[in-house]
């Protein structure tokens, strides 16, 4: 056979999807996004926000603050963003059920 009608396979592709849990606020998401493709990023704070604000970020379910704080605060009741916030707030249970809680004591 002269090798006219044969076809050589083409090699597979093979892509692996590394999937990531990631919350950050609205202020600090193009630094997240450029961070995790690779690309460097500087935002500067805006007019009514200290730099300090936008540090804390959760990657994976985690936050950057460390084990230790967690334990000296009491088990993580510190909220570092507004997502943050705004999760803990509706994760409350109502007021009247909490005027309840606190007048039978």
């Amino acid at each position: 056979m002269s090798g006219r009608g044969e076809v050589k396979p083409e090699p597979m592709k093979v892509v692996f999807i590394n999937t990531q849990y990631v919350e950050t606020d609205a202020r600090s998401f193009k630094t997240v996004v450029q961070e995790l493709t690779g690309k460097d990023a500087i935002v500067a704070p805006g007019p009514f926000e200290s730099p300090s604000t936008s540090d804390v970020r959760c990657y994976g379910g985690g936050s950057k603050i460390d084990e230790d704080s967690r334990r000296s605060n009491g088990g993580g009741g510190e909220v570092g963003t507004k997502t943050e916030f705004d999760r803990f707030f509706k994760e409350m249970p109502p007021m009247e059920e909490l005027y309840k809680l606190w007048s039978d004591n």
